[in-house]
């Protein structure tokens, strides 16, 4: 099977390359696993000028459209169809929701099949907003309708697109090394991070500075934690962390907001983290939170459950999807600091409560979310897709 994959993320341009943020993650590898199962995967990525192309295997390749605008974007995409087609054939087309409208071209002129990865909430969702997307809208409504699959992450988003009358959806969260997470055993090396940041507590979240993970509220709430833990032990209150992985454009910003907060010699801002060295960081938490505005899965939940840790996280359709409230984590409405710190002070006041319900998180994600196992229905999907195509 040759396929042909229609990105947005420049991260697979090379492994050098970092995302606009500054963090890698696991892409690169996931894609290297996909393209195991099939005989080619070259994938186009939608670039301004300068990137070249990137052999990432013995049979995945990456492409850049090199172009600084839409219409340039969508006419190196069609020139890399007709290369494919022309020189090594092509069964099937994947591409990222906003790039459906080339993948439904390049469908209708070589008569292949076309697969969309939602990556959204859905087409009401808040980023679909911005920018040119409102004047883009209809056009990639009317490519999603017309996919012969539709893969989203979550129930939720399979919900919200339904009300459009999209149909042939299925539901695959995208895949993420949770072993990684899962089987990491380094104590030294968490008694080394505890110290150097003289935590009793450690408060950990993970996530672009952008408006949409709603930093602002995660410090409201650990300024009461911290009012909270002076009251009950001023000493102890004095060694109570917030760590922030990640950066954006907001950094200074929220900085400066922390120090008006009167937070700031108790917030560290750790930066990007490569990937490998993220579970260092879970592991040494005693509480992950995410408080984000929108999140169509929450990769980073997934992680830190894998890690055993209790996740509090805002009422999102990623979070919900994910975790089950009071069982494996606690689930609060968005932007509520006061109902944020009174699941953070239940966590760690209760040494018991964190042990069992991060076990029970952990072994949740395991068996639900497999990387191998998600990895595995995507490609049954992709064989399905061109198998039903071939019969018609």
């Amino acid at each position: 099977m040759k396929v042909l994959m229609l990105s947005l993320d420049k991260t697979l341009l090379g492994e050098q390359t970092r995302d606009d943020f500054g963090v890698q993650g696991d892409t690169i590898s996931r894609h290297i696993k996909y393209a195991s199962y099939v005989s080619e995967l070259n994938v186009v990525v939608t670039s301004p000028p300068g990137y070249t192309h990137t052999k990432l295997s013995k049979n995945l390749h990456v492409y850049p459209t090199c172009s600084r605008t839409l219409i340039g974007h969508f006419l190196s995409i069609l020139k890399y169809a007709e290369s494919f087609y022309s020189h090594m054939s092509l069964d099937l087309v994947v591409a990222q929701d906003l790039l459906s409208p080339a993948a439904y071209l390049i469908s209708k002129k070589y008569n292949v099949p076309y697969i969309v990865n939602f990556h959204s909430a859905g087409f009401d969702s808040p980023e679909w907003r911005k920018g040119f997307l409102p004047f883009l809208l209809p056009l990639v409504k009317y490519a999603v309708k017309s996919a012969d699959r539709v893969r989203v992450v979550s129930k939720t988003v399979k919900k919200n697109l339904s009300h459009y009358k999209v149909k042939g959806i299925e539901v695959i969260p995208t895949p993420v090394d949770l072993e990684l997470f899962a089987n990491f055993s380094d104590k030294e090396a968490v008694r080394i991070i505890r110290s150097k940041y003289d935590a009793e507590y450690i408060v950990l979240t993970d996530g672009r500075l952008e408006e949409v993970k709603d930093i602002s509220t995660l410090f409201m709430a650990f300024k009461e934690l911290l009012i909270h833990c002076r009251k009950e032990n001023k000493s102890k209150a004095e060694r109570v962390r917030l760590l922030i992985i990640g950066t954006g454009s907001l950094k200074d910003r929220l900085i400066k907001e922390s120090e008006n907060l009167g937070i700031s010699r108790y917030v560290v801002f750790i930066g990007s983290v490569d990937f490998d060295r993220l579970p260092l960081y879970y592991h040494a938490c005693d509480v992950f939170v995410l408080t984000s505005k929108s999140e169509s899965l929450g990769k980073v939940i997934l992680q830190a459950s894998a890690s055993g840790k209790v996740v509090i996280a805002t009422k999102t359709e990623g979070a919900k999807s994910i975790i089950k409230n009071n069982k494996t984590g606690f689930l609060v409405d968005i932007g509520r600091p006061r109902q944020i710190v009174s699941k953070i002070k239940k966590v760690l006041e209760d040494e018991r409560l964190r042990r069992e319900m991060g076990e029970n998180a952990r072994e949740y994600v395991l068996n639900n979310f497999s990387a191998e196992k998600n990895t595995v229905r995507i490609i049954d999907m992709w064989e399905e897709v061109v198998n039903d195509r071939k019969f018609v």
